[in-house]
């Protein structure tokens, strides 16, 4: 079983590229986990963070 933390809850300046990256590994990991529903909760969050932002997505998704 896989437990998140909240990503740096207390800090609000957070780059939106570092908190995509986040959100895309922990999806694979929870997939690599068999638990496609949990890796679906950040799947939606790092697909509005993409909606939202200009950040270059082939560079997060390659970096991540």
């Amino acid at each position: 079983m896989i437990r998140i933390r909240p990503l740096l809850a207390g800090m609000r300046n957070i780059d939106p590229l570092y908190k995509l990256q986040m959100n895309i590994k922990i999806a694979m990991l929870f997939l690599e986990d068999d638990d496609p529903v949990s890796a679906e909760t950040f799947i939606k969050k790092a697909s509005s963070l993409i909606a939202h932002s200009k950040v270059c997505v082939y560079l997060c998704v390659r970096g991540a």
